[in-house]
This record gives C-alpha cells, structure tokens and sequence, in this order.
C-alpha cells in the first residue's frame, strides 16, 4: 500500500470520524449534519400536499443532492474505516457493515440507490434513520461543555438501566392486569372497546399513561370503580422513571461539576483515543 493512499486515507478519517479530531466538528461533520437536517426538512415539506405538488420538481432535486452526499458519505466512513486495526480487510469492513449504526445509514442510503429501478420506496422515506448518525457523531466529537453534559445524560441512563428496566416490567404488569379487569367487567357491555384483552389494551394504555384519549370510558360501576383505582395507579407508575432519571441526572451532572477538568468526569467514563477505541491508562 502506497504511502500516498495511506495518507489520503487518514486524512478522511480524520474528517469523518469525531474520535480522530480534537475538540470541535471537522467540516465534514457540519456537512453531514446540515444535510441530514435539509433531508428531515424536505421530508417534512414533502408531506403536505400544498407544497409537494407545486414544487414537485425542487424536491426531486433537492432528493438527488441529499442522495449524493449520503452515498459519498457512507462510502468515505467505509473506506476510512480501515485506518482502525479491526476494520482492516475484506473480513473488517464486513464487520463495519453489520455494525447496528453503519446499518442504519445503509437503510437510509438504500431508497436513493433502489429509487431509479424499483421505486417502491421514496427518496427521503428513511432518511430519518440518520439522524441517529448526527446524534451518535454529537455523542462522540469533543465539544466542551455540550459533550460533558451529553456524556452525563448517558451515563446517567446506563446506571440506571436496572431500576429503569423494574419500571418498566412494573407498568406492562399492572397495564395488562388492568386489560384483564375491564375486559371481565366491561366486555359485555362494551364488546367493541373491551371486547377483548387486546382492545382493552389500548384503553388500559390510555389510562395508566393519563393521556385519556375518551374513545373507550367505563359504564358500568364496577367498570368506573376500577378505571378510577388504575388511573390513580398509573401516576404513580409514570412518576417512577421520572424520579429515577432526576436521581441520576443530579447526580452526574454534580460528579461532572466536582471533577478537575483533566480527569474523567463521569464514573466509569472512558475516555478514547484518536483511532476510537478505549486509550491504556497510565500505570501509577
């Protein structure tokens, strides 16, 4: 491998991949960032018939701008990939591609590419899918305060994740015990909204969530006595995360406050090198 392709390589490395840089965003980066922003934009715009259908021919082409730097983006991430040791080789990138992120952006690009052939799938129909890139290129690139508190937020939910996950198990029981109530008391009656457990399912999301859409309500006294009971059980249950992620937050974003700056600021944080993957800590 020439000296001259290894270079070029690194370069694009250095311009794709938030690890390989110091603080801030390479160019790049901003580019990507705004596309993927002008392709939510354009997708959003495209929806309303009023603008779709007079400018039926700016959004074309703001679709084949979109593609283009999508497909040259994904492809310069590909071919840089092998500046990391583990990428490197055929076996390496196939490793790259099945990556769930690198996945995702391959959803995305595939309605550009299939679009002039099969056309079953919109240009923008996926173009969604990469705001998970721009906000996992957020996650990783050194920005000062912003990457502080994003790091934070993260740590925050990963500590938590076993008392999230308790939560969570918590509302779908007391949801489903809930469907199985009114189903048993209100399914005669109303057999179109509690006819069934999965139709009372969806009444019994309503309820315990307090949103009360009014599209199935309790006739029955007995009906009325349980839906009162979850109702009430449903906000303590949606207060639960709630308090949880408070906890976690405050305290994060105190460790983050009472670290010097040099040091890892979040417990457990690792930080990384330029090549992306965890830097050797330093023997005392």
């Amino acid at each position: 491998m020439s000296s001259r392709y290894t270079r070029a390589r690194a370069l694009v490395f250095a311009q794709v991949s938030p690890q390989a840089r110091r603080p801030g965003l390479s160019p790049v980066n901003h580019l990507f960032m705004l596309t993927v922003l002008f392709a939510v934009g354009v997708q959003i715009c495209q929806t309303e018939p009023l603008l779709a259908v007079p400018y039926s021919a700016w959004f074309r082409a703001a679709d084949q701008v979109v593609g283009v730097v999508f497909c040259a983006d994904l492809s310069l991430r590909i071919w840089a990939a092998g500046e990391l040791e583990r990428f490197r080789g055929v076996s390496g990138r196939v490793r790259y591609l099945l990556r769930p992120r690198v996945l995702m952006d391959l959803l995305a690009v595939l309605p550009y590419v299939t679009a002039p052939w099969l056309g079953f799938l919109d240009a923008n129909d996926l173009a969604f899918l990469r705001l998970f890139t721009a906000v996992e290129i957020l996650l990783n690139a050194r920005l000062g305060h912003l990457s502080a508190a994003l790091r934070a937020m993260r740590h925050a939910v990963m500590s938590r994740r076993d008392e999230l996950l308790i939560g969570l198990v918590l509302a779908l029981a007391v949801m489903v015990g809930a469907a199985v109530c009114l189903y048993l008391v209100e399914g005669s009656a109303q057999p179109s909204a509690f006819g069934s457990i999965p139709r009372a399912l969806w009444w019994a999301l309503q309820t315990l969530t307090t949103v009360g859409y009014g599209d199935a309500v309790p006739q029955t006294v007995l009906g009325k006595v349980f839906a009162g009971v979850f109702a009430l059980t449903g906000i303590g249950i949606v207060a639960i995360p709630t308090g949880i992620l408070a906890a976690a937050f405050s305290e994060a974003f105190s460790a983050e406050r009472s670290v010097p700056r040099s040091a890892s600021r979040i417990p457990g944080a690792r930080s990384t090198d330029e090549a992306g993957d965890p830097a050797p800590r330093e023997k005392p």
